[in-house]
């Protein structure tokens, strides 16, 4: 039984949704994680091997492995949160459907397709998607401290990668390839917080680890090698994010 939107109009005689760019997804996806994976394997392996330094204490190993398992963990969480959680996809239902404005429905009937958004008062109707969007969206109870710790947006958005409607819309991430929204966006903030806290364990372990076994680390310099490496990419970040912004 066809599900009604309209009078003359179900939601099965809409046409299909907008395709998304499938390419560029996947491209960004591998991206993401390997971005994540690679980042992570370093700072624990980074930790790991300066805890080994012979001469340190029980207590100092396990805090620095304790610390930095711990945020590892926690980022390949919020790396899966961030890749299957919904960022706040505007569903196509005849709730999101009706009523379709009167232009657009004469168009659909001739199978065309309309070129400008129609705007309702506070909503807009999308005519990619063929759904009704608020324009300043609400709801959910951490919404309104996202909006003022995290800006996140009020506004709805359509992506012209992932070619969907997103409420709560922050921006499309080019690095894992999906929409920040309110579904998702804790996640993403998650995975920024924890890298910087993994970058500041791995430094700090390898700073206190060679402070505290000096004489030892003369007398074995390819200790140094994952503190040439740290330098090295601080070096490059710049080069690094702008080839990560192509």
């Amino acid at each position: 039984m066809a599900t009604s939107c309209d009078a003359d109009l179900s939601i099965e005689d809409l046409p299909p949704l907008p395709s998304p760019q499938r390419k560029v997804q996947r491209r960004q996806e591998w991206l993401g994680c390997a971005l994540v994976l690679g980042i992570t394997t370093f700072l624990v392996g980074v930790t790991h091997a300066v805890s080994s330094i012979q001469d340190l204490s029980p207590t100092f190993i396990w805090t620095c492995r304790g610390c930095i398992y711990t945020e590892a963990l926690l980022a390949l969480c919020c790396l899966v949160g961030l890749m299957l959680a919904d960022p706040g996809i505007i569903q196509r239902t005849p709730e999101t459907c009706s009523p379709i404005p009167a232009q657009v429905r004469e168009l659909l009937l001739r199978g065309e397709q309309a070129v400008e958004n129609v705007t309702d008062g506070p909503r807009s109707f999308c005519v990619r998607c063929l759904v009704w969007r608020p324009e300043k969206a609400t709801g959910g109870f951490l919404n309104p401290l996202l909006s003022k710790l995290g800006g996140l947006q009020t506004k709805t958005h359509h992506c012209s990668i992932c070619q969907r409607c997103v409420v709560h819309f922050d921006h499309h991430c080019s690095v894992f390839g999906r929409c920040i929204g309110a579904g998702n966006i804790g996640f993403f903030y998650g995975l920024i917080l924890l890298g910087s806290m993994g970058a500041l364990t791995s430094s700090l372990s390898t700073i206190l680890a060679l402070s505290l076994t000096w004489d030892l680390v003369r007398e074995k310099p390819e200790i140094y090698v994952p503190i040439c490496v740290l330098l090295g990419l601080y070096c490059c970040r710049r080069p690094l994010r702008s080839l990560l912004d192509l």
